[in-house]
C-alpha cells in the first residue's frame, strides 16, 4: 500500500526537480529571468497582486485578504492559499487556470492596456523565451 507524500518529501522532491530543471539548457526557470533566484515564483506574479485578487473575486465570490502572515509565502498563489485558508475560502480547484482565462478575456474584451509593473517583467520573460529558442534548446553535434 503506498503512503501520500508528506508535505516534507514533496518539497524535497520539488526541490530536486527545480535543480534538474535549472541544470537543463532547454529550461528557463522564471526566478531567474525575473532576476529573484532562488525564489518560488510563478507566473502570477508577474500580473500581480490587484490584478490576480480582483479577477479571483469575481471567480469565487469573496474578497481575499492579505495579511503580513500571509505574505511568508514567496509566490503569489501560495500567498492567496494561505489567505484563503486563514479566512475558512476554499479555492476551487483549477483557481489559476479560471482566473487566467477570465482577465485574458477582459483585457481583449476591454483593450486593456497593462501597467508597466505587468508589461516590464512580461518584456523580460518573453525576450528570455525568444533569445532560448534564437540559441537552439538541444545542444548542437
Amino acid at each position: 500500500m503506498a503512503r501520500e507524500p508528506t508535505a516534507s518529501s514533496k518539497s524535497c522532491q520539488g526541490a530536486a526537480a527545480k535543480d534538474w530543471l535549472a541544470a537543463s539548457e532547454a529550461v528557463l526557470m522564471l526566478d531567474e529571468v525575473l532576476g529573484r533566484p532562488g525564489e518560488d515564483v510563478e507566473i502570477e506574479d508577474i500580473v500581480g497582486e490587484d490584478i490576480v485578487l480582483s479577477n479571483l473575486k469575481v471567480l469565487i465570490g469573496k474578497t481575499i485578504k492579505l495579511n503580513h502572515a500571509d505574505r511568508q509565502a514567496e509566490s503569489l498563489p501560495s500567498i492567496i492559499k494561505a489567505a484563503a485558508k486563514r479566512q475558512g475560502v476554499e479555492l476551487p480547484d483549477g483557481w489559476k487556470a479560471s482566473v487566467a482565462i477570465h482577465l485574458v478575456s477582459e483585457w481583449a474584451e476591454k483593450g486593456t492596456r497593462l501597467p508597466d509593473a505587468v508589461l516590464d517583467p512580461a518584456e523580460t520573460l518573453f525576450k528570455a523565451v525568444a533569445d532560448r529558442f534564437e540559441q537552439g534548446i538541444l545542444p548542437q553535434p
